[in-house]
């Protein structure tokens, strides 16, 4: 289908211009956006587990697996790559480093929007400093606050606070 497969370079598209005009770009996708779009070369990527599994083809049964496949994506000229495992936690890695957060125990009310909330904590944690630690900190931080509440909105800085100081950074 011509239509689709037009569709799945999208991604790809719209990153090869961000970068011929020096942006930095973040892609949060699945399947063959995600698999094309890598190919643009995007500055930092966000799977979850399953749309990595998909993408390099296998189960990924251990944190060691998973940070091999994030590697593999770094060798293709990523960046960064932030993998969200649910409420297992979250895995960073880039071409010098791997750090992990395990997940923290907290009330699950709703996990729409926490991929998305991950991705914007990242974000933040770049802007901020230019630390893998902190950028998993910050990440974590944000998906654990957005599962917390009912719906999605904004997290409140206190709560935010409050979990930040639990998230537990370690070298993988």
């Amino acid at each position: 289908d011509v239509c689709s497969s037009d569709l799945d370079d999208a991604y790809k598209l719209l990153i090869e211009i961000a970068n011929a005009q020096g942006c930095k770009c973040v892609l949060d996708a699945e399947g063959a956006l995600l698999k094309k779009g890598i190919t643009a070369q995007p500055f930092m990527i966000k799977p979850n587990l399953f749309e990595l599994e998909t993408l390099v083809g296998t189960k990924l049964n251990t944190i060691g697996e998973i940070k091999t496949a994030a590697q593999n994506l770094i060798n293709k000229g990523v960046e960064i790559v932030l993998v969200s495992l649910g409420q297992e936690g979250a895995l960073i890695v880039n071409e010098r480093k791997a750090k992990f957060a395990p997940g923290i125990k907290v009330d699950v009310k709703n996990t729409v929007g926490a991929g998305d909330s991950m991705v914007s904590g990242a974000i933040k944690g770049l802007i901020d400093s230019s630390e893998l630690a902190e950028t998993l900190k910050q990440a974590a931080g944000a998906a654990t606050c957005s599962v917390m509440q009912e719906g999605t909105g904004l997290t409140d800085t206190s709560q935010l606070k409050s979990i930040y100081d639990k998230i537990k950074i370690t070298d993988i």
